[in-house]
């Protein structure tokens, strides 16, 4: 008898735990933002004055950048203090592999600080502002 309950038992207990696992599923798939960001972003540091290719100049500091949107004209946003600061239109380049780190590079031939590509650490693809991809210097930055 003991041997016939246990077995009941362990059936309820299997049949709850799937279909709580059946319920976060469908959740997840109905609202993908819950438990995680959707949104590609990193962390930025720009150490002084620099122009941004089709977009605004930024002062020296700490940014998140997000991409926007990846279809058509693909765009990212500049945020310091989760306040949108700037946008640009950019081109995603595939690498072929992720990147190991974070990295800024910028070129200085012009004489002004002009941001040229974002590596970000993890992501296939990098993020390069404008048409030219001069990389002369570069500034790394946190994730």
């Amino acid at each position: 008898m003991q041997r016939v309950v246990s077995k009941s038992i362990l059936k309820s207990v299997l049949a709850s735990i799937f279909a709580m696992a059946f319920v976060v599923s469908v959740a997840s798939a109905k609202f993908p933002s819950l438990g995680r960001d959707s949104e590609k972003s990193a962390t930025v540091d720009i150490p002084s004055s620099t122009q941004v290719p089709n977009g605004p100049t930024l002062a020296p500091g700490t940014y998140k950048v997000k991409v926007l949107s990846e279809s058509g004209t693909p765009q990212v946003g500049f945020y310091q203090n989760n306040k949108l600061v700037g946008q640009a239109a950019v081109s995603l380049v595939d690498r072929g592999a992720k990147s190991g780190q974070t990295d800024a590079r910028f070129d200085d031939a012009s004489g002004n600080h002009v941001l040229t590509q974002i590596d970000v650490s993890g992501w296939t693809k990098t993020i390069q502002f404008g048409q030219g991809s001069g990389n002369n210097g570069s500034g790394t930055s946190g994730q």
